[in-house]
């Protein structure tokens, strides 16, 4: 009886280490698989984000080959889409370059991020020299600076008229904000010869109804 006890505990024994040596393993096991997965998923977000830059196949490097074909679509994909921003965004400056009003584009903070031809003619400054400046540092005033700021936070289209310049020239400004509150488009146009021909408009009225009054007055 008693040996039969005994051979009991040590079948019982050997199965729990049994048990337990698998478990080691299988956790072994699970912790490399665990470390592969994310050693290869590290190496493909890296790749993915380097994919089109600049003609650098490095992430090849970074990849296994059965992720290479897969990586290798996407950068095709990449390299396309680029293409096509590119383009759009340089049919956007060409078109933007014959308005004869300014466009200056800002982002939700009044950073400037576009400047047309026209308006960095105006203020005698290269365009890249304008992106990336605050609004107020680019054209130094605080009326169509606050006409930005009021269009950013009530996410309507406002309007004013400010004077600029020694020659005081009449500049109507409008803001609409982008889609999403990302920011927003100013166009300033130069309204100073309309100014001129609606002043000499009323001054020669004031004076043809001066002349036509002289001589009723005199009938």
């Amino acid at each position: 009886m008693v040996v039969t006890m005994t051979d009991s505990g040590l079948s019982l024994g050997c199965i729990v280490a049994g048990v337990l040596a698998g478990g080691v393993v299988a956790l072994v096991m699970w912790w490399r698989l665990q470390r592969r997965a994310t050693a290869r998923a590290g190496a493909l977000r890296a790749a993915i984000g380097s994919l089109g830059t600049n003609g650098d196949d490095d992430w090849k490097a970074q990849v296994s080959l059965a992720d290479r074909p897969v990586l290798e679509a996407l950068a095709n994909v990449t390299a396309a889409l680029r293409e096509r921003v590119a383009a759009a965004e340089q049919e956007r400056d060409v078109a933007l370059s014959r308005v004869s009003d300014g466009v200056i584009v800002t982002d939700s903070h009044v950073v400037v991020k576009f400047v047309n031809r026209t308006q960095a003619d105006r203020l005698g400054l290269p365009q890249q020299r304008l992106v990336g400046r605050s609004l107020i540092e680019v054209l130094h005033d605080h009326e169509v600076n606050e006409t930005a700021r009021r269009c950013l936070s009530t996410g309507a289209e406002q309007r004013t008229t400010v004077e600029v310049g020694p020659d005081k020239r009449y500049i109507h400004v409008s803001a609409t904000p982008l889609d999403g509150g990302v920011g927003c488009v100013i166009v300033l146009q130069d309204r100073t010869e309309v100014r001129r021909l609606e002043r000499v408009r009323r001054e020669f009225v004031a004076n043809i109804s001066h002349e036509l009054r002289t001589p009723l007055t005199s009938i």
